[in-house]
């Protein structure tokens, strides 16, 4: 396997590492190292070219730094991103691979699982090194990271309808985007509190297993954006808002768990303000996986995660205070307050 650094004025670190006879080709970004080691899942994707896998892990570990500073984590921001081979390949020996590759950063990196990769990839990439989090508990993990971060994600939706509705709804209606390991789980704590549910996803079987309960509506995927709602909650791959999407939009909220919604952050983030609808940082409110892998790090107690998930609701009261004090929208401040929190 061949390992070597690209250079960049802009992150801590970046590293490529391939081996063509197992197909095997990933990247490792690491934006920031000054909290602590940085810490983030690797995504496995098809990814047209190199090109695009490489923007997306720098994208990804520049929105974890951010993540890592609110959540108050002793960690730096990083992400890993495998291409998955359009040929035939072992996925046990990509992964002993890129064991390898963490195991080469001797420690300034920690990985976890991501879009396309699972606790049992967690395990043989532990087999090659011990900077891996995100394990089963039959391993000494705490389960499953989608469970707080669906938790972190309704406890968020909670604030942002108390602010913007003085006076809550009769009925609340949320429109799911992705029905998978966060987006299924939400639905759950949603449904519990009575709001009527309108939800798509690319299977069939995901809505079905849905379908019998009486506050969930299914949507085609091409309808969801539009479908009118208080809450619309991405919670699928990203860059789903752009130019032409947010017209589309009848929602008075944006609050996922998709990673990087906005295709251009700052230019999507202005346009959401400005046709009144509130929008709850990605890095902000889909917390609860970062603050479990790192508490599954750090040896943590299980019982402890919940109490740590109020950190979510508490900065995003501070950032849409902070946003309406200075006039900013909510991405700036929160970005404002993760630059102070890096400063210290």
């Amino acid at each position: 396997m061949e390992i070597h650094r690209i250079p960049s004025t802009d992150f801590a670190e970046i590293w490529e590492a391939k081996d063509a006879s197992q197909n095997f080709h990933a990247y490792i970004a690491l934006h920031s190292l000054k909290r602590g080691p940085a810490i983030g899942g690797l995504r496995f994707w098809q990814y047209p070219n190199a090109a695009a896998a490489l923007e997306d892990a720098q994208q990804l570990a520049r929105t974890m730094t951010y993540k890592a500073a609110l959540a108050r984590l002793p960690h730096g921001g990083g992400k890993a991103v495998m291409i998955q081979p359009n040929t035939e390949y072992d996925r046990n020996t990509l992964m002993k691979l890129f064991g390898q590759f963490v195991l080469y950063l001797q420690g300034r990196y920690i990985t976890a699982k991501d879009v396309g990769t699972h606790a049992q990839d967690m395990q043989v990439i532990r087999q090659e090194t011990h900077w891996v989090t995100g394990l089963p508990q039959t391993s000494g993990g705490l389960g499953d990271p989608s469970q707080p971060t669906a938790l972190g994600v309704a406890l968020g939706i909670e604030v942002c309808l108390d602010h913007a509705f003085p006076t809550r709804p009769k009925k609340i209606r949320v429109a799911v985007q992705g029905l998978g390991g966060v987006g299924g789980q939400l639905v759950g704590h949603l449904e519990k509190k009575g709001y009527e549910i309108w939800a798509t996803d690319i299977s069939p079987l995901q809505i079905l297993a849905f379908s019998q309960n009486p506050h969930f509506h299914s949507v085609l995927p091409e309808a969801i954006l539009s479908t009118p709602c208080e809450v619309f909650a991405p919670c699928a791959l990203g860059q789903v808002l752009n130019t032409k999407t947010i017209p589309l939009l009848q929602s008075k909220i944006i609050a996922g768990s998709a990673n990087n919604p906005l295709k251009k952050e700052q230019r999507e983030a202005n346009a959401l303000q400005q046709r009144g609808i509130l929008y709850a940082p990605d890095f902000v409110i889909n917390t609860g996986g970062l603050i479990h892998v790192a508490a599954e790090w750090a040896k943590s107690e299980k019982s402890s995660l919940e109490n740590a998930l109020e950190i979510i609701p508490q900065n995003l009261k501070e950032i849409f205070d902070l946003a309406e004090a200075e006039h900013l929208n909510p991405l700036q401040a929160a970005l404002q307050r993760g630059e102070k929190l890096l400063r210290a």
